[in-house]
């Protein structure tokens, strides 16, 4: 979703793609949205106001490794891998 973000914004890193639209485009569930939402919120990475999305800036260093391991433990983290061959599966790229 991140990447879909930083693709569909315009040059003030703004989008306006509506929520079903997103799902639509993305083939996500509802529940896969929000997390996937929530997550990036809560890293920082976008702002979302209830109807527009901003990326933001990335931060000036990486986190810890710590900190990305203990927060993926609490949200349903999919390795980047499966989420790609999920995708070229769904679009009949065996």
């Amino acid at each position: 979703m991140y990447v879909f973000l930083v693709l569909a914004t315009d040059r003030y890193r703004l989008s306006y793609y509506s929520d079903d639209r997103i799902c639509s485009l993305l083939q996500l569930s509802v529940a896969q949205y929000i997390t996937a939402r929530d997550g990036l919120i809560k890293k920082d990475l976008i702002a979302f106001d209830g109807t527009f999305f901003q990326v933001l800036d990335l931060p000036q260093k990486p986190l810890p490794r710590s900190v990305i391991c203990r927060r993926s433990k609490h949200e349903n983290s999919v390795p980047i891998a499966q989420l790609i061959e999920q995708s070229l599966k769904a679009n009949g790229h065996e």
